[in-house]
């Protein structure tokens, strides 16, 4: 059976909250993927549990999983501290269901700010808040022409007179012919070269 390469994604089908933890929530990860496709994430024992120590960049797991995040089961069952059962499981229900989900706890603690920006800033924050959703008071400086445009007139059998000089006062001469000009003119005439004497150097 052939599948699309949409089938195979990672989505949140549920997040909640953990009581008994502050700033933290419980995200239950589907994963439907291949047995030949690597998830993109590392997982490492720290303490008494298994956390994601680092995501593959540009992967589709950056864009679900995030390192920190502990492990906490899968498909339903407990891994507890075990890396190598947890890897094991999340192989083996990949390669009989192309699916698996996870059970992840995140940390949503709210960073601090480091340091207060200047009041200047502040302001302009403020004043631009939602700015993209605002329409520009700016014109574009191009504006559409007339619809139809307009017609360039040709004169036929127009009279026209060579001018003898040219801006200094001086006769125009005529170019004289020469190689490579057309099939027409004649190549002028060239001396005949003299062949090289010993003393020539090459």
């Amino acid at each position: 059976r052939f599948r699309r390469d949409d089938y195979f994604r990672m989505a949140t089908i549920k997040v909640a909250e953990v009581k008994r933890k502050l700033n933290c929530i419980s995200v239950f990860m589907q994963i439907r993927w291949r047995e030949d496709l690597p998830v993109g994430i590392v997982v490492e024992r720290k303490g008494a549990n298994i956390v994601v120590a680092s995501v593959e960049s540009g992967s589709m797991a950056a864009q679900n999983i995030f390192p920190g995040d502990v492990l906490v089961d899968v498909n339903g069952r407990e891994v507890n501290n075990n890396v190598s059962a947890a890897k094991k499981a999340i192989r083996q229900s990949i390669i009989e269901k192309k699916n698996v989900v996870l059970k992840l706890e995140r940390d949503i603690t709210p960073l601090k700010m480091i340091s207060t920006p200047a009041v200047d800033v502040l302001a302009i924050l403020k004043r631009q808040r939602g700015f993209w959703k605002r329409r520009s008071k700016f014109e574009p400086i191009e504006e559409e022409g007339p619809g139809k445009p307009k017609r360039v007139y040709h004169v036929p059998n127009v009279e026209s007179e060579p001018l003898p000089v040219d801006d200094t006062g001086k006769k125009l001469v005529a170019t004289p012919s020469r190689d490579g000009g057309t099939r027409a003119e004649e190549p002028v005439e060239t001396a005949e070269e003299e062949p090289a004497t010993e003393e020539e150097e090459f």
